[in-house]
């Protein structure tokens, strides 16, 4: 009863251990399906197993259009295989503990039968067939099982290949064509591979072939048509094709006279000048030593051509990197790197950090500088230390009013140069009374200056006739007191008879509506025989006879221009157009 539990719970872990992944499998096995060979003793296919000791408990088993045989028994026990067939195609070795191998012989040699039926037969022995591979111990568990294909060989098989370069990445076109083959499953199809190395890579995936049954025989002939990519490599590639059935490469032979080989030591340069003043234009090509075959591109990443060409330089473009680039097959093989160097004049204004006054006794110590030193940078340096460090110790008094240059240097001229004159002061409160004296002196400076503007405008003003009468009236001594006696006020007023009066447009106006007569406008000045309108003639007005009568009968005495103004006489008017 105890050893039936144990045993039990045996099988239990064994089944739950095998149906947890540690099945059988079997090799090859391409696609689901195991070619077998006509005419061949080399069709093996191998079960392998994941249990430890499986391979002597492993059997196969053929199931076909004929029905199912039982192929083979391997002696758990006794390590020995027997064939249960009653012909000699089938053979079976243990391989390891956990692997068994079948191996199918198809030459008719070995079979008891007529060598005209042999294809016939054993077409219909595997047509449609199944391998499979069991452990007995656990049937229902461990099975392995893979289609059989029975097939022929192609034969007369011619490939080739042509490479075209009018697109980037380069294409590949290949053809073949296959005088006979055969597959019992309607296998047919090609693929192209390409060798570097020693290993294949396929091109894409595979194409069907078109085929055309053989008159009297079970061949079929075909041919393929295949492109894809060309993938740059590391070696000269070769080409072939795999066809099916029998998954075996043909050689492709290149049409044209392009070989293809990838230009992994090329060498590139370019005769672009290492300057360039700025303004000017630059032009130049990139070359390459060994472009490859068929011959890469060259291509500037500006100009997507091997010449690069750039016209107006601007300082800006100074330190600006180009890449020339050899692409072979569309992928970037090579490159070689071009720095542009502008040539420019310093623009920015010279500075130094000099004091204004220096205590006697101590040192000078500035320096001169610029934010824009051209290219190639420029050489700053005073005229006493050549360098930009200006350095003096122990400062005299007599040292005061000594000028110091600071100079840039570019392009072996002089192009900017700055000067600092020293001032010496004997201590620290001189410095302040020195800083007070300038500022004073500046303040006195501006004023003087202001002043001396405004009286040339003054007279620049005056000369040109823009000084109003009104404003000469109020600015100079013009009245009878201030220039003589009355009697000579009488005197010129009796000679004032004789004359016409002269007055400007507005006072013209005025004079005629307060109902004086005898007035002139100065707008007019030939009607008193003036040269200018600008002529200095005494003014006053003459009243009417009727403003005499009406005076004379009220008491009042004579009157030139007015009751209050009676007896004066107005000089040094200046008389002006249009007033």
């Amino acid at each position: 009863m105890f050893s039936r539990g144990i045993c039990l719970c045996y099988c239990v872990v064994s089944f739950f251990s095998l149906s947890k992944g540690q099945g059988l499998r079997l090799e090859p096995c391409e696609d689901g399906v195991f070619e077998i060979v006509h005419n061949s003793t080399n069709n093996s296919i191998t079960c392998h197993s994941g249990n430890d000791n499986a391979g002597r408990s492993l059997t196969w088993t053929l199931k076909s259009r004929v029905g199912v045989l039982n192929i083979s028994e391997c002696s758990e026990h006794r390590w020995r295989c027997s064939i249960r067939l009653d012909i000699d195609m089938f053979e079976v070795t243990p391989k390891s503990t956990n692997s068994s191998t079948l191996v199918v012989n198809t030459i008719h040699s070995n079979m008891d039968v007529p060598a005209q039926y042999v294809f016939g037969w054993l077409r219909s022995l595997f047509d449609n067939g199944t391998i499979l591979c069991t452990d007995k111990r656990f049937p229902d568990v461990q099975e392995a099982r893979c289609a059989t294909d029975y097939i022929r060989l192609p034969q007369g098989v011619s490939c080739s290949v042509t490479l075209s370069t009018a697109t980037s990445p380069w294409t590949l076109a290949a053809h073949c064509d296959v005088s006979k083959v055969f597959s019992a499953m309607g296998r047919y199809s090609c693929r192209l591979m390409l060798s570097t190395d020693g290993s294949s890579v396929a091109l894409g995936s595979a194409t069907n072939m078109t085929t055309e049954p053989i008159k009297g025989d079970d061949y079929v002939s075909g041919s393929c048509n295949m492109t894809s990519i060309l993938s740059a490599s590391s070696a000269d590639p070769r080409f072939f094709v795999e066809i099916t059935p029998g998954k075996k490469e043909y050689e492709a032979k290149r049409k044209g006279t392009h070989a293809i080989r990838v230009p992994t030591s090329a060498t590139l340069s370019h005769n672009c000048s290492s300057s360039v003043a700025v303004g000017d234009d630059i032009g130049c090509t990139c070359f390459a030593i060994d472009a490859g075959s068929p011959a890469g591109l060259l291509q500037w990443n500006v100009s997507k051509s091997d010449l690069f060409l750039q016209r107006n330089v601007r300082r800006e473009d100074n330190g600006r990197e180009f890449t020339c680039n050899l692409l072979w097959n569309g992928a970037i093989i090579k490159s070689t790197t071009f720095k542009l160097n502008v040539l420019y004049p310093p623009l920015s204004p010279l500075k130094y950090n000099c004091p204004p006054y220096v205590i006697e006794g101590s040192d000078l110590d500035c320096s001169c500088n610029t934010s824009d030193v051209g290219n190639p940078p420029g050489k700053l340096w005073w005229n006493v230390t050549k360098s930009a460090q200006l350095l003096r110790h122990n400062i005299h008094r007599n040292d005061a009013g000594t000028s110091f240059t600071c100079n840039l240097e570019w392009n072996g001229n002089t192009v900017k140069s700055k000067m600092y004159t020293l001032s010496v002061v004997s201590d620290s409160e001189s410095v302040q009374q020195a800083h007070a004296r300038g500022l004073a002196t500046g303040v006195g400076s501006v004023l003087a200056v202001g002043v001396l503007v405004l009286v040339l405008v003054s007279v620049l003003l005056w000369r040109r006739g823009w000084v109003l009468p009104e404003m000469c009236s109020r600015v100079l001594p013009c009245t009878a007191a201030s220039s003589g006696t009355k009697d000579k006020g009488r005197q010129e007023a009796r000679a004032d008879k004789e004359q016409p009066q002269v007055v400007s447009h507005t006072e013209n106006e005025g004079a005629k509506a307060e109902g004086f007569s005898n007035v002139y406008d100065t707008t007019d000045v030939s009607q008193i025989g003036l040269q200018s309108p600008y002529e200095v003639l005494p003014v006053k007005y003459k009243p009417t006879s009727a403003q005499k009568k009406s005076r004379k009968r009220s008491g009042q005495k004579k009157s030139l221009s007015g009751p209050e103004d009676e007896g004066t006489t107005y000089e040094n008017v200046q008389m002006q157009r249009g007033h």
